[in-house]
């Protein structure tokens, strides 16, 4: 018995070997938190379809992180650190950072409006309705931003940049 497990070839897949795997594991990452955000927003309308104090309009909070989250992924590293005013097709540098910002700053308001519709909810008196108030709508909502932030944020920082070899 002594060696037979050094007998055996186990190959490493080559997936994992190359430079691209931090991407490719960031990307993964990222994707399974931003359906986790959407999931639990859906199991919370499926659940508490007419809930009286969680408004069908406080799901624009999540809308806007996607939209955040869209945006600020959708410029490159090289595109915020270099000046290429000559082959940037809009506004260089500058247009590349105000995009960022509004990015960034849509996405954070979309989780501060959501803990503030959390904490609101919590603060709701119980004799203004006749049953108390179920805590998992607001905690979903929050929790969807959390997700939705969270994933825009590890898209955005975790990548490192690869040139192409084509």
């Amino acid at each position: 018995m002594d060696g037979s497990a050094e007998k055996c070839n186990f190959k490493i897949c080559e997936w994992f070997r190359e430079e691209r795997t931090r991407n490719s594991l960031i990307a993964l990452t990222a994707g399974i938190l931003f359906w986790s955000g959407w999931w639990i927003i859906f199991d919370v309308e499926a659940h508490h379809p007419s809930t009286p104090y969680l408004d069908k309009t406080h799901h624009f909070c999540g809308i806007f992180g996607t939209v955040s989250l869209i945006m600020v992924n959708s410029i490159s590293t090289d595109m915020i650190t270099t000046d290429n005013t000559s082959t940037s097709p809009c506004c260089g540098r500058l247009g590349a950072r105000i995009w960022l910002f509004w990015g960034l700053f849509i996405g954070f308001s979309a989780l501060i409006a959501s803990i503030w519709i959390m904490i609101e909810h919590h603060r709701v008196e119980v004799d203004e309705f006749q049953d108390p108030l179920p805590l998992w709508p607001a905690w979903g909502l929050f929790l969807q931003n959390m997700f939705i932030f969270a994933s825009s944020m590890i898209m955005r920082f975790g990548r490192t940049s690869i040139t192409n070899n084509f």
